[in-house]
């Protein structure tokens, strides 16, 4: 029997593929947003930053290859930057506007340049003629690039959002318009993911006048007068987080620790004031009279909220002076 050979006819295809050529090159994109914003005064609505010109914190390099013939046809026609997150219309609408909230909701992106909802516009080279490669120069003006405004108001304190919760970091370089012109480029995009917005709580803050009117002077003596009380009325925007108190006497101190302040017309007299409820410290101690913040021992739990302190006339002489007894103490407040 024979040997049969059998012969295998091995073909090799080439294909030819053209290769990706970008139009753009060293192309590279700063954004240097704040770190902390404060909303405190702001409303829902308000403007807060911005990716556009002539506000936004950029830094552009990088160059585009202009033409005036052949597909790349750049004549007439900026070049733009875009990044991509949809299918683009072959003609990209001059007009329309696009709004997209953060997913916490607490900002809304705006912009009049997304190409029918496709793109968000980054920068371009702000040119309409020419050949050869052209720099790109910054981003589109106002809210073409886009505005981030206040959405809804974060609670009281701070919140750390993302800036750049819009962008898909999917680059494309298009002529003006033409959506069909679209050609993925390599972008070095560089941008905050995070920022504070600063919530402080608002206060306006009262305290009502105390007279004790004319009193005999064997009765200031016998520690007999009723005090009454100095209320601290706080009226807030929001559930304050935290807040300290400091106190001094207008005409000096007599005793710092049992919270006794002097008198500057009469030596003979002065007013201690002790916590009229627990709110601050216990009730009917002193209150220390130095200066120095004194923390609540209680946090508040409503928007508006009082601090009443106790004060009365006191002996510092075994024989009170007769006379007028005015003085003030003043009372430091802050917010924390």
């Amino acid at each position: 029997m024979k040997n049969k050979s059998f012969y295998f006819t091995l073909l090799l295809f080439f294909i030819a593929m053209d290769t990706f050529a970008a139009r753009c090159r060293n192309v590279s994109i700063k954004y240097n947003f704040p770190a902390q914003i404060d909303i405190t005064n702001k409303k829902v609505g308000d403007k807060l930053y911005s990716f556009g010109a002539p506000d936004a914190p950029i830094n552009v390099a990088g160059q585009c290859l202009r033409a005036n013939s052949g597909a790349g046809n750049t004549n007439g026609n900026y070049i733009y930057i875009v990044d991509q997150y949809g299918s683009s219309p072959t003609l990209c609408p001059t007009t329309g506007t696009v709004d997209k909230n953060s997913p916490d909701g607490y900002l809304r992106f705006r912009s009049t340049g997304s190409c029918a909802n496709s793109s968000w516009l980054l920068v371009l080279d702000y040119k309409i003629s020419g050949v050869g490669w052209t720099n790109l120069t910054g981003p589109g003006g106002g809210t073409d690039s886009g505005v981030v405004y206040l959405q809804k108001k974060p609670p009281v304190g701070k919140t750390v959002i993302n800036p750049v919760y819009m962008l898909k970091r999917n680059y494309y370089s298009r002529i003006g318009q033409m959506g069909n012109t679209l050609q993925k480029e390599s972008v070095a995009l560089s941008a905050p993911t995070s920022m504070t917005l600063i919530n402080n709580a608002s206060c306006a803050v009262s305290v009502n006048d105390v007279a004790f009117g004319e009193q005999t002077a064997s009765d200031v003596k016998m520690n007999t007068i009723a005090g009454k009380n100095i209320n601290i009325s706080f009226t807030c925007n929001a559930v304050l987080p935290a807040y300290t108190l400091s106190f001094s006497g207008k005409d000096g101190v007599n005793n710092a620790t049992t919270g006794i302040i002097k008198v500057k017309d009469n030596s003979s007299v002065g007013y201690q004031l002790s916590w009229a409820d627990s709110t601050v410290k216990p009730i009917n101690s002193a209150v220390v009279i130095n200066n120095v913040a004194i923390a609540p021992n209680t946090k508040p739990k409503t928007n508006n909220f009082t601090i009443p302190i106790r004060v009365k006339p006191v002996a510092l002489s075994t024989q009170p002076i007769p006379g007028p007894a005015n003085t003030a103490l003043t009372i430091n407040i802050k917010l924390n």
